[in-house]
């Protein structure tokens, strides 16, 4: 604990006398069993949090002009309705609103000039005045985003001037409900060269929760240092004492990355919680816990350091196998390194010391080559290395198993590639927000197939290429799995060849498609 640090001291003093006297020490000893199971998970795997907590926006994406909403027909009335909306259904108000901008501030953008905005100060607009001509839009339009009567305050931390002209406003208004701010609620809006061009809601609902705690601060972190398994002695600092906050969470019987099919407008409920924050001494790990303000319960405990940061990486082929081998960050692999890690997508991940392992399973492809397994280990400074090599089929750099293939590494990067670029577009699609397996160097030779749950190709011979080793291939028989999982095949097939023909070409950039199918062929089958 540092000293002069009278907070962390009081705080202390308050957990020793909850955690000793017995007339309250009752509440807290024996451990409650689920308490319990998750500080055993946090120590073993680096951190816990209940799924509740894993709440996102379920959005259904509405074209350009669409006048299904009846909040966004006097918007378009006014503004024109060249604007596309993600509209979130569970809470009813628009995600994100984007388009072709709105005149706010003087910029390049518009006819806007200064004495229009009758600062009463000199120079441009500070914060201060952006925020005043928000509001103003929010009052002009109080059903657009349907916030009126709420307590949005800006958030000053979030909110910035940004660009080498200082053209960009970035600016957050942070829900609270009776004083207690809501965890990740906002309303947003962007602006560039003066105009409006991005506005929105993120996990804006009414709040149906009490906001006063039946247990305080210090019983809070009685709780958490409890799950860990620790004594009041063992204590080296009481970094947050408590913060009290609302938390949002998926409503009862939903689970993550499902799509909402609950009534619109009721898709989140909200905790009331203590956020604490502590360290054990002589242990560098920065615990971070939230606790239920009203039942005692432990929703998350996890180490909020920020750790070296290492990267994972392989050869693939940005095309075809005719095309020379270059080095690619691989996103989102999973890693193992102390506990169960993914990498984000730049292939980058937070590194604790020791061993890293990846087997080029990720969070949303996982391959599965017949040569055999992948396994590649590196220490400090953590950054794991696929390598590259020369050969096909089953070569490898010689490192990583028998399966770090060229077509293992290059089919990871690019189906992952093709997939996280369709959720932006399709972000509420569970089987893109599931884990697709991938198999590689199947013994047989010129075809590659999607089974209705895998995607598969096959190895060199018969005058073709490793199917595995060309992108346009895995692209084509990725987007048949696209074309089944969003809305169904055609009977003739023929969606299916047209959405993977195209995936294919547009994410390549070649008019060719599976160029080098057949070695020496320039364009088979252009």
């Amino acid at each position: 604990m540092r000293q002069g640090s009278s907070t962390s001291r009081l705080c202390l003093l308050a957990l020793s006398g909850i955690l000793l006297l017995p007339s309250l020490a009752a509440g807290f000893a024996p451990l409650d069993e689920e308490n319990r199971k998750a500080g055993l998970t946090a120590l073993l795997a680096g951190g816990f949090g209940s799924e509740e907590l894993e709440v996102r926006p379920s959005l259904e994406v509405e074209p350009r002009g669409s006048r299904k909403a009846l909040a966004l027909q006097r918007f378009f009335a006014f503004q024109s309705d060249a604007w596309e909306v993600r509209w979130d259904t569970r809470s009813d108000r628009p995600n994100l609103i984007q388009g072709a901008g709105i005149p706010l501030l003087p910029g390049k953008g518009n006819r806007l000039a200064a004495a229009d905005l009758k600062l009463a100060h000199e120079g441009g607009p500070d914060l201060k005045d952006v925020e005043t001509r928000v509001r103003a839009f929010l009052a002009d339009f109080p059903e657009l985003l349907n916030v009126s009567g709420f307590d949005l305050r800006l958030d000053a931390a979030s909110s910035v001037n940004a660009g080498e002209e200082r053209q960009l406003w970035f600016v957050e208004l942070q829900q609270f409900h009776r004083g207690v701010p809501v965890e990740g609620a906002k309303v947003f809006f962007r602006i560039n060269n003066g105009n409006v061009v991005q506005l929105g809601t993120e996990r804006i609902a009414e709040v149906r929760t009490s906001a006063t705690p039946k247990i305080d601060r210090a019983a809070a972190l009685a709780v958490a240092i409890q799950a860990l398994g620790l004594r009041v002695e063992e204590l080296g600092e009481i970094v947050d004492p408590g913060t009290l906050k609302f938390v949002p969470a998926l409503t009862a019987g939903e689970h993550p990355a499902e799509t909402y099919e609950g009534a619109r407008g009721q898709g989140y409920r909200h905790y009331l919680v203590w956020d604490v924050t502590f360290r054990r001494a002589g242990d560098p790990a920065t615990w971070q816990a939230k606790v239920d303000a009203r039942t005692g319960r432990l929703l998350s405990l996890v180490d909020g350091n920020d750790y070296a940061t290492a990267q994972v990486t392989g050869g693939i082929y940005p095309v075809t196998n005719s095309d020379p081998e270059v080095v690619r960050a691989l996103p989102f692999i999973n890693v193992a390194n102390g506990s169960a890690k993914t990498a984000d997508s730049g292939g980058d991940y937070s590194y604790s010391g020791g061993v890293a392992t990846v087997d080029l399973s990720g969070r949303y492809i996982k391959i599965s080559d017949q040569c055999g397994p992948v396994s590649k280990s590196d220490r400090e400074p953590g950054n794991v290395t696929l390598g590259t090599s020369g050969g096909t089929d089953c070569a490898t750099p010689g490192v990583g198993g028998a399966g770090n293939t060229h077509a293992a590494r290059t089919g990871y990067y690019h189906l992952t590639s093709i997939n996280r670029k369709a959720a932006t577009y399709l972000p509420g699609n569970l089987w893109l927000n599931g884990t697709l397996t991938a198999n590689m160097n199947i013994k047989s030779t010129c075809n590659a197939f999607w089974n209705g749950s895998t995607v598969n190709f096959f190895q060199s011979g018969a005058g073709c290429s490793n199917t595995g080793e060309i992108a346009a291939v895995f692209l084509h028989e990725w987007g048949h799995g696209l074309d089944q999982f969003t809305g169904g095949a055609a009977a003739d097939k023929g969606t299916g060849e047209a959405v993977g023909d195209t995936f294919a070409f547009l994410e390549t950039k070649d008019a060719c498609i599976g160029r080098n199918f057949k070695p020496g062929v320039p364009c088979h089958n252009c």
